[in-house]
């Protein structure tokens, strides 16, 4: 990732660890049971980190840059984005 005021977020984490999270919550997205990715454990994971609306909006970016990327379907992408929209709350340090 070549955006270094995003590098915060990410030092120091288990990378593998954070990619099966992040499948995880693609596949909660898309329909997996909630209990499997319950609100608790986003609010406490990124509870330190000082998430911004920016970088949350930058990174929800990226990843909607890299489903397009991949030709996932329109309608899937659509899925993920309203649920991390919808986590916005969760993550974010300075939401409104």
């Amino acid at each position: 990732m070549n955006r270094p005021h995003l590098e915060k977020y990410f030092e120091g984490v288990d990378t593998p660890r954070l990619i099966e999270h992040q499948i995880e919550f693609v596949a909660y997205a898309l329909g997996k049971p909630k209990a499997l990715y319950p609100d608790e454990s986003l609010r406490n994971g990124h509870k330190n980190l000082g998430v911004t609306s920016d970088d949350f909006d930058e990174v929800a970016n990226i990843l909607l840059s890299v489903l397009l990327h991949f030709n996932v379907e329109r309608d899937d992408v659509n899925a993920i984005c309203s649920v991390i929209e919808d986590k916005r709350p969760l993550i974010v340090q300075d939401f409104r």
